[in-house]
């Protein structure tokens, strides 16, 4: 995988983090991708940070 698609991905999930009010438009726009991209990656992140809970609970 190229960098820069590693950089956009961290920055989208960063913004999604950092503000999860903001739409998948408005990130898009400032991370310079398009908004099928911050949709997959918010909903991959979502997922993953479900598991994440789910084993932590069980720890």
């Amino acid at each position: 995988m190229a960098r820069w698609v590693e950089v956009q991905r961290a920055r989208i999930l960063l913004l999604a983090y950092e503000c999860p009010d903001y739409s998948n438009y408005h990130i898009a726009e400032k991370v310079g991708c398009g908004v099928d991209m911050v949709k997959k990656w918010r909903k991959r992140w979502s997922g993953e940070k479900i598991v994440q809970t789910a084993v932590e609970k069980r720890l």
